[in-house]
């Protein structure tokens, strides 16, 4: 007989921070199963601490009847040792917090992206429902012996690596290393960028993340909106004179990120794209990303040949950081 338990799964960015309660279905002859049974949704900064954000949660409702005593909370930023200090949220988080805040046995806490990467690894719930709704950006053949990667520009970028054979991802910060310009315009952008943000280390975070289009819009359009003005002014009116320039920018930014990774993960198992931003914009199915992604004069035929999918449903991260708490982490 299967063995049922209450797990509480979290995924927690810079803006929003999403928690579920999952039924765990453990089987002796197959991996675990989970079936959601309530979600809650809270804003990330309007708290001013990690235990505040915890105190609200369960002020929520969300345990009501309800006895949880493990947790799987997945941070955007990279985690260790129970504790993860975020690069885009003003304050930290720490297992033993969730641990005492909420009365719990175990929390493992996790980077966001490797929940993601966990569910790559999930195709649907514990009543056989189709979960992550993926869909095909770009054709190419998949390689079961070779590593999938999956990345996402949310408020920032994340990036993890899904091993193959096992089922273990790999951590990945390189969303905050150097991002490369390439010809007078998009210097011209770099300028910006270094002008408005105050540094000179531009990384594929400041460019994807939900700001850099933002700064991306106003550098060719001559404006000063928000990150929420620019794309809700991109999906009003896509036939305005200069959105297309936008979308095509950005298109082509994020094609380039791509590609970077998919060569340095060498992901032949196939490229997952998740994230707020490719659902707020049709960034993924502009022709300049794939053109991008594709245009490399040594390693073209290989990126050719690298299949790209869209992970739509934006608990993603919450099933898998599930699946990560309900096999313990011990693969990890």
């Amino acid at each position: 007989m299967p063995d049922k338990t209450l797990l509480l799964a979290a995924d927690m960015g810079a803006t929003h921070s999403r928690f579920s309660i999952f039924t765990v279905m453990n089987s002796e002859d197959g991996p675990p199963k989970l079936s959601l049974l309530r979600s809650r949704k809270l804003f990330t900064t309007d708290y001013p601490g990690f235990s505040d954000l915890l105190q609200a949660l369960q002020a929520s409702g969300l345990f009501e009847g309800l006895s949880v005593r493990r947790a799987s909370l997945a941070a955007a930023g990279p985690v260790a040792h129970g504790r993860c200090i975020p690069p885009n949220i003003p304050w930290h988080l720490e297992a033993r917090t969730a641990e005492t805040v909420l009365g719990l046995e175990r929390c493992l806490l996790l980077n966001d992206f490797v929940a993601q990467g966990y569910a790559c690894l999930m195709a649907e719930d514990a009543h056989g429902r189709e979960i992550l709704d993926i869909k095909p950006v770009k054709p190419g053949r998949m390689e079961k012996d070779f590593p999938a990667a999956i990345m996402g520009a949310g408020t920032g970028l994340g990036q993890a690596i899904v091993l193959p054979d096992v089922p273990r991802v790999l951590a990945s910060e390189g969303g905050h290393g150097r991002f490369s310009f390439s010809d007078a315009d998009e210097l011209g952008f770099c300028a910006y960028l270094r002008k408005v943000r105050g540094r000179d280390d531009i990384s594929p975070d400041m460019v994807l993340g939900g700001r850099g289009l933002s700064d991306l819009y106003n550098f060719i359009m001559g404006t000063h909106i928000s990150a929420p003005g620019a794309t809700a002014r991109l999906n009003a009116e896509p036939a305005r004179p200069g959105h297309d320039r936008v979308l095509a920018a950005y298109a082509r930014f994020y094609g380039r990120a791509a590609q970077n990774f998919a060569l340095t993960s060498l992901c032949r198992r196939g490229l997952y794209i998740a994230g707020g931003m490719a659902l707020r914009v049709p960034v993924l199915h502009h022709p300049a990303f794939i053109a991008e992604f594709e245009h490399n004069s040594v390693q073209r035929a290989l990126l050719k040949t690298i299949p790209i999918f869209h992970l739509e449903s934006p608990d993603s991260g919450l099933w898998g950081a599930g699946l990560y708490g309900a096999i313990d982490g011990k693969i990890q």
